[in-house]
């Protein structure tokens, strides 16, 4: 949770940074003194310096300006680690769009929304694990409005969609009984992005992952027909694909986001760039 509040800070500062390389260092030093243990993995620990990281994220000087803003989902490994998806995050920072990543914590957040669907409808049983994950979901529910609650001291904040509230955006799209790959959780994000204004999603997957193709591109019509305005792109991370053929494809993705700016002044200006 501590990690996913410095991301969204860190994504949101970076794309309207006055001096270039101000957020990075921001964000390194407090990954860092994370990873050295200078700060503690305790809940009081982690607010207290989650507070003082809001505060220095706030400090930032940015310029005004407007941004088309793009979601990225997919298999978890390839959507959060930037070798494996050719650094494709500071790629779209690089063209002038505001990058949004689903928390991390969504991933296992789900998870026990779908034990508990399972046992609802009768393909899991009542068991000890269904009672903790019951209790855990309660806990983290309790911690994440904690963490909110600091976050909103950001400038910049925008709250994650609730987990149920994701789940049954979901659940117009697919059952929640699809529980392999990444389950029904990417179109629950790509649906909860689209409510909230992300129009431009990029989907990740692993080549030749057919459990994240069933629930990713298998549900691509339906989530288009849901969302007609959604400018929406699936993209295999394989090692034997060029970096020209990947990123020809997500230049016209990046085109399209440009050209759904208000201002298309605006977008003439960030294409020129």
């Amino acid at each position: 949770m501590f990690n996913d509040a410095l991301s969204d800070m860190y994504h949101s500062t970076i794309i309207c940074e006055k001096r270039k390389g101000e957020t990075q260092a921001v964000a390194d030093k407090y990954l860092s003194w994370f990873m050295d243990g200078t700060i503690p993995i305790a809940k009081t620990a982690l607010l207290e310096w989650l507070a003082r990281a809001v505060q220095d994220f706030n400090a930032i000087e940015t310029v005004s300006g407007q941004h088309p803003r793009v979601g990225i989902v997919g298999e978890i490994y390839v959507k959060y680690n930037a070798f494996s998806n050719n650094h494709v995050a500071q790629w779209l920072m690089d063209q002038g769009l505001e990058v949004v990543m689903p928390s991390f914590f969504e991933f296992f957040n789900g998870g026990m929304v779908s034990r508990a669907h399972g046992v609802k409808t009768h393909i899991r049983r009542r068991d000890l694990t269904w009672l903790l994950y019951g209790f855990g979901q309660k806990l983290a529910n309790h911690y994440l409005h904690e963490f909110a609650s600091i976050m909103q001291g950001y400038v910049r904040y925008r709250p994650h969609k609730n987990i149920l509230d994701v789940a049954a955006n979901a659940q117009e799209i697919l059952s929640l009984n699809h529980q392999y790959g990444e389950g029904w959780l990417i179109a629950g994000e790509i649906a909860s992005f689209a409510r909230n204004g992300v129009t431009n999603v990029l989907c990740l997957q692993p080549f030749g992952c057919i459990a994240n193709h069933v629930i990713a591109k298998g549900v691509q019509k339906r989530l288009q027909e849901k969302y007609p305005q959604i400018n929406l792109l699936f993209l295999d991370a394989d090692a034997g694909v060029s970096e020209v053929n990947f990123f020809n494809r997500m230049h016209f993705f990046v085109n399209h986001a440009r050209n759904s700016l208000p201002n298309p002044f605006h977008a003439l200006q960030l294409a020129a760039t």
